[in-house]
């Protein structure tokens, strides 16, 4: 069966000392899509290649016309979506992890050098990955930038891509022994200090005012 809601499992008791740790379900259905995704995230590579010429390099982030043929993928970042109606319902206090909707779409980003140039972006459809989209490179710099500053060089950080399509809003999610978090992805994202991440709970109740305010329409 397809997953595509996760709802956090209740932990069970530890043989001593009290409740076990959270299973991190995100986390490891994040890893799971990831595993899946890689081999079409290649074939999008080599796609993206083939659309890089004289006049579209530019546009799809690369600073020369032959940075493509020494490119390759980054971290992954597996997407997941929260809806405008459930956030709308949403209370403080609330468990967050109902509103957590793993699609089957992975973001990749694409390095020249370890320095994030452009994106690719896969999904799942019937049981096949493939590419979807090519390019995306603002936004997948402000993700890998986010990441990098958040998680300060420890690279077993686990991180998925967290959003908020009807309020335009991109956050970073992780899990920790005491529950998810979230770190907002926007354009301060871009200055050298470790960004904060903050319990998903209080970020999801910090945006329910706008989304009851919200007229429906994309943004």
């Amino acid at each position: 069966m397809r997953l595509s809601i996760l709802v956090l499992v209740s932990a069970g008791l530890g043989v001593v000392g009290g409740p076990a740790p959270p299973r991190k379900v995100l986390t490891e259905q994040a890893e799971v899509f990831a595993k899946a995704s890689r081999p079409a995230a290649r074939e999008a590579l080599k796609q993206l290649e083939e659309l890089v010429n004289d006049e579209s390099f530019k546009d799809l982030g690369f600073e020369a016309l032959d940075e493509v043929k020494s490119a390759e993928l980054g971290r992954p970042l597996p997407v997941v979506v929260i809806h405008l109606n459930e956030l709308q319902n949403y209370k403080p206090g609330d468990d967050p992890y109902p509103l957590m909707h793993m699609v089957h779409r992975v973001i990749y980003p694409v390095l020249v050098k370890g320095q994030v140039r452009s994106g690719v972006e896969v999904h799942e459809k019937d049981g096949m990955w493939q590419p979807t989209s090519f390019g995306l490179a603002d936004s997948v710099r402000r993700y890998s930038i986010a990441r990098e500053r958040h998680a300060a060089g420890d690279q077993s950080m686990s991180y998925f891509l967290v959003k908020v399509p009807s309020l335009n809003q991109n956050y970073l999610g992780h899990e920790t022994d005491k529950g998810l978090r979230l770190v907002h992805v926007r354009d301060q994202a871009v200055q050298k200090h470790k960004l904060e991440a903050q319990p998903a709970a209080e970020v999801l109740a910090g945006l329910v005012q706008a989304a009851k305010e919200h007229d429906g329409q994309p943004r």
